[in-house]
């Protein structure tokens, strides 16, 4: 089972010492803690890290550049343009955009050219993200260890090390932030007040993604 940047079974073994990573009883708070953390990880980056087959993003057609939000891009399946709800969305040529920068998720349209008028919308389906285990090692009759798809890349590791370090931040210092994640499952609210650690924000800076001007 996928719990943010990896499978439960990863996650219980570097929060939890000996015997206990066997334990059933915290899987439901370590589960909310990894994709708790992984959203942090996420936003902070200003991107989808997960590796989605078919995934559709409609952005604001008045301009040249499209930053798609799961990279690095395997393939651009669909480019449709919307300039009116009567019309809805139309299917766009490859001329439509000039190239595709598969590693920053970036479609670019030739020069001095908008997709449409502000009112406009354009429709992307695509393949993008990282891939990585979310079997557990039990699911060996559903394939564990999985086979990374053809031309996915793997999350790489320091990303995974990053989301680690702050989920151990966070249940090491459960009690001190008034949390009691293994005893409250409830409380995971308080989550929202956590703030990543400058050793994950240094950790995360060569894959966040700033915002153009």
């Amino acid at each position: 089972m996928n719990v943010g940047f990896s499978n439960l079974d990863t996650l219980k073994k570097h929060l939890l010492a000996g015997s206990l990573a066997n334990e059933t009883k915290f899987n439901t708070v370590i589960t909310a803690l990894g994709h708790g953390m992984a959203a942090m990880v996420a936003s902070y980056c200003n991107r989808s890290f997960l590796r989605t087959v078919g995934a559709v993003e409609i952005l604001p057609a008045d301009r040249a550049n499209f930053l798609l939000s799961r990279f690095p891009l395997e393939a651009l399946t669909s480019v449709e343009l919307k300039l009116s709800e009567a019309d809805g969305f139309v299917v766009q040529p490859a001329t439509f955009y000039q190239t595709i920068d598969l590693k920053n998720g970036m479609v670019i349209l030739p020069d001095g050219a908008d997709a449409g008028p502000y009112y406009a919308q354009v429709r992307f389906t695509y393949t993008g993200g990282y891939w990585w285990e979310t079997l557990e090692p039990d699911d060996v009759a559903g394939g564990y260890p999985s086979a990374m798809p053809a031309g996915a890349t793997a999350l790489p590791h320091d990303v995974i090390q990053a989301w680690l370090l702050q989920c151990q931040h966070v249940w090491d210092a459960r009690d001190k932030l008034g949390m009691n994640l293994a005893d409250k499952p409830g409380e995971q609210a308080k989550l929202a007040e956590v703030k990543l650690i400058p050793l994950v924000e240094t950790m995360l800076t060569p894959y966040t993604r700033y915002n153009l001007i």
